[in-house]
């Protein structure tokens, strides 16, 4: 079969997360959408080494019901 790159995107909440689908193979890339709703600064406090700082998704809807408001 054909192999393509794979895109996780879902309840990828933890830089754990990422990493474990992307060391195992199971994805080439991870997506991080409801994550940088919740804390916009997900990235640089994992590159600053600040992962315990992470606001982490609990993916209780709240977010998206706001955005559905404004």
């Amino acid at each position: 079969g054909a192999r393509v790159p794979v895109i996780a995107g879902t309840r990828i909440g933890t830089p754990d997360v990422a990493e474990h689908a992307i060391e195992t193979g199971m994805a080439a890339l991870v997506s991080l959408g409801t994550p940088l709703i919740v804390d916009a600064e997900w990235v640089n406090k994992l590159r600053d080494g600040r992962a315990a700082e992470i606001r982490p998704c609990t993916a209780c809807g709240e977010c998206w019901d706001d955005l559905m408001e404004r």
